[in-house]
């Protein structure tokens, strides 16, 4: 099932991305980059529905890989930057000097549950900024 829900969106992701290498306005090269980021967005939010039926038939694997802490924030934080910028919201975020740069993890679970948190705290906060730490 999962494959019939993924390939039209990575269809339209597949798309958005040769668009962009065309040539473009200031203006639409803006408006493809915002499709982009909401098909990003989107497919996030279909692995989270396939992974909840996973977990429901109990076939739900982490896997265990090198990542960098601090790339998978920026990525986060780069695919909610339009949500917040509606907001008037700058996101940041700060890894403390005691974790270490290469870590071991399951890079789609932790990048997962950083774009829930992120985006309840863009949700939820009504104007400034928020930091995680």
């Amino acid at each position: 099932m999962s494959h019939e829900i993924r390939t039209p969106m990575n269809g339209v992701l597949g798309m958005v991305q040769l668009l962009a290498t065309t040539p473009l306005s200031l203006e639409q090269q803006d408006y493809v980059s915002t499709i982009k980021d909401s098909g990003d967005a989107l497919l996030i939010i279909i692995n989270d529905i396939l992974d909840l039926s996973k977990i429901e038939a109990g076939l739900f694997e982490l896997t265990e890989e090198p990542l960098e802490l601090s790339l998978v924030m920026q990525s986060v934080c780069k695919l909610l930057h339009q949500q917040a910028k509606e907001k008037n919201l700058v996101c940041q975020f700060t890894i403390a000097e005691n974790i270490p740069k290469s870590l071991l993890g399951d890079t789609a679970r932790i990048r997962q549950i950083l774009f829930n948190l992120i985006g309840n705290a863009i949700k939820f906060t009504l104007k400034g900024a928020f930091w995680f730490y």
